[in-house]
């Protein structure tokens, strides 16, 4: 038996389809129980710290991230994802409500990432069409 070359990439095993990362209760609260009912598996961090901790051995099918978190905003913690390459077998998003300023919008573009309104990550059919 012979194993895969190392330029092969494997796709990994996922452990959950969505990831929230928000420090709003709020809108974790909301958000699980819209999903509750997919059938869709969600878990939430509180934190970008607590995302990376949990990233550092999970993968997600999505991830949603909040805009405004302190002390680690959510485009630090796209940007710390993206250079260790764990954004590339998940997709992303960064959620806010307000309207990103010419700074945030060029980070996002550099690495690819689209903005959500809070209202898209409230609803549960509109999750569900970003994992189509």
């Amino acid at each position: 038996m012979s194993l895969p070359s190392a330029s092969v990439a494997m796709t990994p095993t996922i452990d959950c389809d969505v990831l929230l990362v928000d420090n709003d209760k709020i809108v974790l609260t909301l958000a699980e129980r819209r999903l509750r009912d997919s059938g869709l598996t969600m878990k939430s961090c509180s934190s970008a710290e607590d995302a990376l901790e949990y990233l550092s051995d999970a993968n997600v099918r999505l991830l949603l991230v909040d805009l405004n978190m302190k002390p680690m905003d959510g485009i630090e913690l796209l940007e710390t994802l993206s250079s260790t390459n764990r954004l590339e077998f998940m997709q992303a998003y960064l959620s806010t409500s307000a309207i990103p300023d010419a700074s945030v919008q060029a980070r996002l573009q550099k690495l690819g990432i689209e903005i959500l309104s809070k209202s898209d990550i409230l609803s549960a059919d509109g999750i569900a069409q970003l994992l189509d």
